[in-house]
């Protein structure tokens, strides 16, 4: 288990002294640590096996892309060391240890670029308190087994601890209000920002499965990430449609998909048997792969391209290029046979399955109202990724160089949803204990119980019908014409350019609640007009009762010491 590690430390020498043999370095490094995921596969190894993928991928795409001076390469190998240091830790320390070398390696990376400081301190504050609240979970769970290592609690307080910590890292509610992820991704390089959006989200997931996989079941923490993953689904989308940031666009979207992670993962502490809780611990790890190599591909292609703004965005076009973003686009929106129409269908599947086993109670219509907020956001997600598609230049007719990263990782990701029931056949069970099978001849069961089935799917049969419709519709019909037409704006002046923002106006004015538009079609956040909103509230009532307290009046110091002592005689007895 130690060898990735070791190998992965030892890229960081090697890229100090030579970047492009650091990079080859952390992809051979990578190769090895999956081929080791692959022969134990189960549900925690699987997540060392997506992220070995991703960090293969971005080393390989770095080889052409850094241009960012010698220690892009070696603070990459130590953000990728750190992270293969969580995967493999055994025990509270080196978790921590692997924590903290990933985030303080981000927080260099992101000061790399010296246009922007806020966001590398942003990050670093969030990641600190992330740390605080892991270490004192562990703590905890040290001070009730007397063990460093990851052994059964008979107490969930640790797992909720940890659980608030990983929620900040990756920015679910309520620690996407400062949006803090988006200010921090969208300012990286682009390599680095598909490690960090791709891979260290993912670290969060891991980290919130090891605690489950050692904790007894805990139902308030199940509601709790269940409303908090749907809101934060929603939002993220939400916001994710407005932005015209080329980078900021795809970091929005990863809020979005670990809100639909985090909806698995209350779905699976409130199952009511072992067989839906499986269903949802595998739905999670399918999202979280897909979520990872579809972002390791946007921002692969973001690198590519001259700009920040969609709307104005300039950079290669190639057919590999377009193919691949719509690949990688069509399975962050959900669509089958892609890995994300998958997970997306196994997620909105445990919803509705939970809702009907638990429909005689309250809590199945917690699962109804759950499922219809994350269809919504999934819905979203589908148009955000139509924009990021059409207007980052998709199908241009000017073709300057090719860049084949990308088409492959879209390529995995199609590859992947076709294969994902032998995905789903492959994984050991034992991580929770005997799980009957959810695959049989490619097809991927819902099952409410061991012995009743609720629904099921078969990705390759639906893939090969589309293919097959696909090439019969292309035999009689040709290939599509496309139809041009001046462009329209309003009845204005012929020639202006349709912007990313114009996509997004109609959706704007439908839910102006949540956007608050100005005169302009400048969208606000309507989280810091709220926190704007209770901080200046807490000034008043603060000021209010200075003045009142500090008036100089000898009685009302009397009585505010008298008050003050016994509040504190009341706390001492307790």
């Amino acid at each position: 288990m130690i060898l990735p590690v070791i190998l992965l430390s030892a890229s960081v020498l090697i890229a100090v002294f030579n970047k492009k043999l650091g990079y080859i370095a952390i992809a051979f490094s990578a190769i090895v640590f999956a081929a080791i995921s692959v022969l134990s596969f189960s549900l925690l190894h699987a997540f060392w096996l997506v992220a070995s993928i991703s960090w293969a991928m971005i080393s390989l795409y770095s080889l052409s892309y850094d241009k960012y001076g010698k220690w892009l390469s070696a603070l990459l190998s130590i953000m990728i060391a750190g992270m293969s240091l969580v995967l493999t830790a055994n025990n509270f320390i080196l978790f921590l240890a692997g924590w903290e070398i990933m985030s303080i390696s981000s927080y260099f990376i992101l000061g790399l670029n010296k246009s922007n400081e806020s966001p590398p301190f942003l990050f670093m504050a969030f990641s600190e308190i992330s740390t605080m609240m892991i270490l004192l979970g562990f703590s905890l769970a040290y001070s009730e087994t007397g063990s460093l290592a990851f052994v059964h609690l008979s107490s969930s307080l640790p797992l909720d601890l940890t659980v608030m910590g990983f929620l900040i890292k990756m920015g679910s509610f309520p620690f996407l209000l400062v949006e803090w992820l988006p200010a921090a991704h969208g300012e990286a390089p682009a390599n680095a920002s598909a490690a960090l959006s791709g891979t260290m989200t993912l670290m969060g997931a891991y980290g919130i499965v090891k605690m489950i996989g050692i904790s007894p079941a805990d139902v308030q923490l199940g509601l709790l990430l269940l409303g908090t993953g749907a809101f934060t689904a929603f939002f993220g989308a939400l916001y994710a449609h407005t932005t015209d940031h080329y980078k900021k666009l795809p970091a929005y979207s990863t809020i979005e998909n670990n809100g639909s992670i985090l909806v698995l993962f209350g779905a699976a502490l409130l199952s009511p048997n072992l067989t839906i809780k499986y269903f949802a611990l595998v739905g999670a790890l399918l999202f979280g792969m897909a979520h990872t190599f579809g972002k390791t591909g946007l921002f692969m292609i973001s690198g590519l391209v001259d700009g920040e703004s969609l709307s104005q965005s300039n950079g290669p076009r190639s057919l590999t290029i377009d193919a691949g973003k719509a690949l990688l686009t069509s399975s962050l929106s959900g669509l089958l046979p892609s890995l994300g129409g998958v997970a997306t269908w196994m997620l909105l599947e445990i919803t509705f399955m939970l809702a009907y086993v638990e429909r005689y109670t309250l809590l199945g219509v917690v699962f109804i109202i759950s499922g219809i907020v994350i269809a919504i956001a999934e819905g979203m997600a589908t148009s955000v990724m139509i924009k990021f598609f059409a207007f980052s230049g998709a199908f241009s007719l000017s073709i300057k160089k090719s860049n084949a990263w990308a088409f492959l990782m879209g390529i995995i990701v199609l590859l992947s949803g076709l294969t994902a029931s032998v995905i789903v056949g492959a994984i050991d069970s034992s991580y929770i204990g005997s799980a009957p099978s959810l695959y049989n001849y490619f097809i991927i069961f819902s099952l409410k119980s061991s012995t009743s089935t609720f629904g099921g799917i078969d990705p390759l049969y639906i893939g090969i019908l589309i293919g097959a419709f696909s090439l019969l519709t292309v035999a009689i019909f040709g290939r599509p014409k496309a139809r041009r037409a001046p462009v329209w704006n309003n009845g204005e002046a012929q020639g202006e350019k349709y912007t990313s923002t114009a996509f997004s106006h109609n959706i704007i004015l439908m839910l102006k609640i949540f956007y608050r538009p100005t005169h302009y079609n400048i969208t606000k956040n309507v989280f810091w007009q709220f926190l704007y909103f209770i901080t200046r509230a807490y000034k008043k009532l603060t000021k209010a009762v200075t003045y009142y307290v500090m008036n100089s009046s000898i009685s009302t110091y009397m009585l505010y010491m008298i008050m003050l002592l016994i509040f504190i005689i009341i706390i001492v007895s307790l």
